[in-house]
């Protein structure tokens, strides 16, 4: 990959990295677990030629870029080094969220440091998980039964002879009629 670079003032240059116009801050400083390489506070990687590294996107999601030292090659979570590069940590925290929920929107302003719970309620709130239905690991239904269930209900079909079929208890088919389970499921 080449690295073309037109400076457009002392603070800002256009990078076509990835074959895409990036506006970066000129700032660059020597990443702190590896001195071979340099990173920008948008997430940017650079090994000591100048060259931009590229990134990979790993199974969840997460930009990731694998660096050599001594001959040891290891992969790092590109937010991971933005934030503690960048970011002060007095709490302590272990995970780091995206603001914007994006998970490849690497810059420095739109990571924070943050404790399990606050991340776990910021994927919810921000809608990036949801475990409703059949999402949800410890669910014994589908959408499809779920729909039969309301069906037969409908019908006027019992309730304990419809749990019997589904083989769920009365109590799950009651709270599926009063819609306290399954909501999101209409007819």
């Amino acid at each position: 990959m080449n690295l073309s670079i037109q400076y457009l003032d002392e603070s800002f240059l256009l990078n076509s990295c990835n074959c895409e116009s990036i506006l970066l801050s000129l700032s660059m400083d020597i990443l702190k677990i590896n001195t071979a390489y340099k990173i920008t506070p948008e997430g940017l990687i650079y090994n000591t030629t100048g060259k931009c590294r590229k990134h990979s996107i790993c199974k969840k999601g997460y930009a990731h870029i694998t660096l050599s030292h001594k001959g040891f090659r290891k992969t790092y979570l590109v937010h991971r080094l933005v934030a503690e590069q960048y970011i002060p940590n007095p709490s302590k925290f272990l995970q780091i969220n995206h603001i914007d929920g994006n998970k490849l929107n690497n810059n420095v302003s739109n990571l924070e440091w943050v404790n399990a719970s606050t991340n776990i309620v910021h994927s919810f709130s921000t809608g990036l998980s949801n475990y409703s239905g059949s999402k949800n690991g410890r669910s014994k239904l589908t959408e499809s039964d779920v729909i039969q269930i309301k069906q037969l209900l409908s019908q006027g079909i019992k309730n304990k002879e419809i749990a019997d079929k589904f083989s769920i208890s009365k109590s799950v088919i009651c709270d599926i009629k009063h819609k306290r389970k399954w909501s999101h499921i209409n007819l």
